[in-house]
């Protein structure tokens, strides 16, 4: 149906709606299932297109 990066995309964008908080990389990974290097740049993407904002450092991480 959709590419693989375009799934993990989508699982990614679904668990931060839910979640409604700041969530790293490697904590997204494991809740959407996606390995955290390939989450990585798919959430990257994400960012440049302005679907996610992303905060570095402690406490930071990914929010819609």
């Amino acid at each position: 149906m959709f590419q693989k990066d375009t799934q993990q995309a989508l699982r990614s964008l679904i668990v931060l709606a839910t979640e409604q908080r700041s969530i790293a990389v490697s904590e997204l990974a494991k809740l959407s299932g996606t390995p955290a290097p390939t989450l990585a740049k798919v959430v990257a993407t994400l960012g440049r297109h302005g679907l996610v904002q992303g905060r570095p450092g402690p406490g930071g991480g990914y929010t819609l």
